[in-house]
């Protein structure tokens, strides 16, 4: 399991333990379209796939808006 966001042209990886690490994103001529560093987790159902996706929706880029008071300013990919 990977978990990302995409915020202001900024790849972030959501799984990871710090919150400065911008990720890149790298053509692989045999693999393709990688985003590199990128944290893959093993996960072995979906409780434990809950508790990271969780965890990576609390360091989301998130501010007020006039409907919403914790709005998500980011796209992420899981």
């Amino acid at each position: 399991m990977s978990f990302l966001e995409i915020y202001n042209e900024t790849i972030r990886d959501l799984l990871s333990q710090s919150d400065d690490k911008h990720l890149d994103l790298r053509e692989d001529p045999v693999k393709g379209i990688q985003v590199n560093n990128l944290n893959e987790i093993m996960v072995k159902g979906v409780q434990e796939i809950m508790t990271m996706l969780k965890f990576g929706n609390k360091k989301r880029q998130s501010e007020a808006t006039g409907a919403n008071d914790q709005s998500s300013r980011s796209h992420a990919i899981l």
